[in-house]
């Protein structure tokens, strides 16, 4: 019981830090030219560093990643802003399902697009 209260703790802790990271992050966009994978994966690998990108998907104008590194993770949702900018919206320490995705303003057929690819 004491490994997984640690560990429960941890992924508390862990969402915590993401929440209060976000209003930093969201100011982060790019502008390198690039697809939109590549713009993603760098945009949020340096907002979550040291985890990395291990699933992405991409729908419309949105993006979710999941991140990893070792036995934490977490979902990072980015939002187009122009044809070549992307910006954070939200990260938490889990996976966001469909309602999450339309809590964050995200349309019904995008969010499922991304849940199913998820």
């Amino acid at each position: 019981m004491k490994v997984n209260l640690n560990r429960f703790i941890f992924l508390v802790l862990l969402a915590a830090v993401l929440a209060l990271a976000t209003p930093t992050i969201a100011a982060n966009k790019l502008g390198g030219g690039g697809d939109a994978t590549t713009e993603v994966r760098s945009l949020v690998e340096k907002a979550v560093f040291p985890m990395k990108v291990t699933r992405l998907n991409i729908a419309g104008d949105y993006a979710v990643a999941t991140v990893a590194d070792g036995i934490i993770g977490g979902s990072v949702l980015a939002q187009k802003t122009s044809p070549r900018d992307w910006q954070i919206v939200q990260q938490a320490g889990g996976a966001y399902g469909v309602s999450d995705l339309l809590k964050f303003g995200v349309n019904s057929k995008v969010a499922n697009q991304l849940k199913v690819a998820n």
